[in-house]
């Protein structure tokens, strides 16, 4: 239904692009069911002349870039012009040796996504999963301490599915059972 596309376009990053509700749900349906392959995203990278607003998307264990690409066209399709949806890649087959190495790599790509669209002034991060945890460790590396050497203002920060606490069976504290 229409509730199920919403919060797979995740209302956060639409909060941002100052879109909500179900009329902001409709680019989206078009989407639902279709196969990706490098290809074909590779054809779709966004090519505005001058967003102002990037979003990085990452994946999580053992996944790929195509694993956001439903939400990557629907944010395209609400954001415009105004928007550059970047699919992360750099942890692609490397998602084994811990969240600062990701994280690192993550924020590197950032960098260079960034410096390659020089009109861009705002910066939201959405991860995934394991790639939540990556997206919190590039956030503290690229805004850590209260500098901005991207030039971006921080906007949103969203993960879906992310293990915060960890896993139960390598956590530092004992979660309860009922978790």
């Amino acid at each position: 239904g229409r509730n199920g596309v919403i919060s797979s376009c995740s209302t956060g990053v639409l909060a941002a692009l100052g879109q909500t509700g179900v009329r902001a749900a409709a680019p989206c349906l078009r989407y639902l069911g279709s196969v990706y392959t490098r290809k074909m995203l590779a054809a779709a990278v966004v090519t505005a002349a001058s967003p102002d607003h990037l979003v990085v998307l990452q994946h999580g264990l053992y996944g790929g870039a195509s694993n956001l690409a439903v939400l990557r066209q629907c944010l395209v399709g609400i954001g415009g012009d105004n928007v550059l949806v970047h699919l992360a890649s750099a942890n692609e087959g490397m998602t084994r040796d811990g969240v600062a190495a990701g994280g690192r790599r993550l924020a590197a790509e950032i960098r260079s996504v960034a410096a390659s669209a020089p009109s861009l002034e705002s910066l939201s991060l959405v991860g995934n999963s394991l790639g939540g945890l990556y997206v919190r460790a590039a956030a503290a590396e690229l805004y850590g301490g209260g500098q901005q050497e991207l030039g971006l203002a921080p906007n949103t920060l969203v993960t879906t599915g992310c293990p915060h606490l960890g896993v139960r069976r390598y956590t530092y504290l004992p979660l309860p059972p009922a978790l």
